[in-house]
């Protein structure tokens, strides 16, 4: 059996049990403990200490839990569910450099010959940092053959 303590769901601390035909979460103050039989289990998620359990159609968010803790669920839920806990990852955002410079090699691209330099003094980095610049590109308002 699994005991954790100081586990959160709906802002109520409280601990978390999984035993072998289900899994609960009890109120500290001895409220309504939550229990589900663990073959209800249709998916479950973890990221970052926060733990998403689907049951049928009711999605039950849990947070709280230590890195340590993966593993112990992990066994829980793919041995008593069938349902392996995938584990998700943060995914950091590129740097909006990397936007800029996409851009800024399209419009040279567009704008390589001398009968477009009108177009080149017209186009500011402001307009291309704020992707202004992208939708004429792909549209083909901009560079040769454009009216």
């Amino acid at each position: 059996m699994l005991r954790l303590d100081g586990i959160e769901h709906k802002g109520e601390v409280g601990q978390f049990r999984a035993h072998e035909t289900f899994f609960s979460w009890s109120p500290i103050d001895r409220g309504e403990p939550l229990t589900r039989p663990a073959a209800s289990v249709m998916l479950a998620e973890w990221f970052e200490g926060q733990f998403r359990v689907l049951c049928g159609t009711e999605i039950l968010a849990f947070s709280g839990f230590l890195p340590m803790h993966f593993e112990s669920l992990w066994c829980f839920f793919e041995q008593q569910s069938g349902v392996l806990l995938k584990k998700l990852q943060r995914i950091e955002a590129p740097p909006p450099e990397a936007d800029f410079d996409t851009v800024l090699e399209a419009i040279w691209n567009e704008i390589g010959n001398d009968s477009n330099s009108q177009v080149a003094a017209a186009v500011t980095s402001k307009d291309v940092g704020s992707g202004a610049v992208a939708p004429a590109l792909m549209a083909g308002s901009i560079g040769p053959g454009a009216e």
